[in-house]
């Protein structure tokens, strides 16, 4: 286990609103507050979403999830973090997902790496902010964000 104590940051409430797409709201919400490090969690409903399960060497095994018509991906939890890598933002998120097909009445549930998806009807997110942070210390506890 490897333990760096990092300074605290401020905690924000966030909503994100239909036709928002993760990551890219959450590396310009870390972009506009100046933000070296962002942890957040969270829940809401998607349009549609990928999610990916890492399996080595190759990388994640990726799954496209859409919304019955009339509906919302439930997002049961959405948690991760942004983290500024010195040259670009990085993002890390896992989600819990959930969704009930019209012709089925048990609800099928996802749980993974998201690579990418379009809010709706909203994300409700509890995020906290550091802007004064060591990169060194990230570097160090977390040096895969950083390849």
């Amino acid at each position: 286990m490897k333990l760096s104590k990092i300074i605290n940051g401020e905690l924000y409430i966030v909503k994100l609103d239909p036709g928002e797409r993760l990551p890219d709201s959450l590396i310009k919400l870390a972009e506009d507050l100046k933000a070296g490090f962002l942890t957040f969690y969270g829940l809401g409903g998607f349009k549609w979403a990928k999610i990916g399960f890492f399996k080595e060497p190759q990388g994640y095994n990726i799954i496209e999830i859409f919304a019955p018509s009339g509906s919302a991906i439930e997002v049961t939890s959405i948690m991760g973090s942004v983290l500024w890598t010195g040259k670009k933002y990085h993002a890390h998120i896992h989600v819990t997902l959930g969704t009930i097909d019209s012709s089925k009445r048990t609800p099928t549930t996802y749980a993974g790496h998201l690579i990418e998806a379009e809010v709706n009807p909203l994300i409700e997110l509890f995020l906290t902010a550091s802007s004064r942070i060591d990169i060194n210390i990230l570097k160090e506890t977390l040096p895969h964000r950083f390849q």
